[in-house]
This record gives structure tokens, C-alpha cells and sequence, in this order.
């Protein structure tokens, strides 16, 4: 004889009880029985309150942190630019005497002097990083 559907849950679960008819007292659909695991009773508004305090709290950690860190970005970042500005702009006004320099040379001195001049101008660029 084949089994009913509430008799093969109330075997899976292993209902205790004769009655395993869904919505009886057996495992399978008691009054007893809280799938998630309260008690029954709703929980303290103190409770509730305390853990959105500690959410918010967490929110408001962690997007203050990705601000800051943002900020510290850009700063740094605006920082590096002047720097290499200012460093580029020294390094171009110089290179740009030495080769105003070595194409005047050109014009009159010779061959010798030009590869001096432009030697100069190589360990000079060099040196500064150019």
C-alpha cells in the first residue's frame, strides 16, 4: 500500500505524533514548531534601534573613509602635477637656451665647437632628468 504525502514527511522529519496531517501537531507543521527560530515574541524596540544605530554607524564609517581617501587622491595628484610642471617648465627654458645656443654656434663656429656645445647640452639635460 503506497504512502501518503504527510506520512512520508512526517517519516522524513520523524514526527513523534500519529497525526501528521499538515497542519496537525507533528513536526511537520505544528504550533510548536518557529522555522526561524524565535520564540514567537517580536523583538525589543531597544534591540532593533541599537542594531540600525551600529548599520548607520558602519554606513557612515565606510563612506567616510572612501571621502577621505578620494580626497588624499586628488590632493596628491594636483601636488604631483605642479611639481611636474614646474620641474618640465625649468627643464624646457633651459634646454632651449642650450639649443639656441648650439644653433647660433652652428651658424659660426665649427664643426668641433658644434659637437662640444651639443655634448654640453646632452649631460646637462641628463643631469636634470630630461
Amino acid at each position: 500500500m503506497a504512502k501518503s504525502a504527510a506520512e512520508e514527511l512526517a517519516e522524513l522529519w520523524g514526527s513523534d505524533s500519529d497525526n501528521s496531517s499538515v497542519g496537525g501537531t507533528g513536526a511537520a507543521g505544528g504550533e510548536g514548531d518557529d522555522v526561524w527560530g524565535s520564540d514567537g515574541e517580536d523583538e525589543a524596540p531597544r534591540d532593533v534601534a541599537k542594531r540600525d544605530e551600529e548599520a548607520m554607524r558602519k554606513k557612515h564609517y565606510n563612506e567616510g573613509y572612501k571621502d577621505s581617501v578620494a580626497h588624499a587622491r586628488e590632493a596628491a595628484l594636483q601636488q604631483g602635477f605642479g611639481d611636474g610642471f614646474r620641474r618640465g617648465f625649468i627643464l624646457g627654458v633651459a634646454q632651449g637656451k642650450i639649443l639656441g645656443v648650439c644653433s647660433t654656434a652652428a651658424g659660426e663656429g665649427t664643426a668641433g665647437e658644434v659637437k662640444g656645445l651639443v655634448d654640453a647640452a646632452k649631460r646637462a639635460c641628463e643631469e636634470h632628468g630630461g
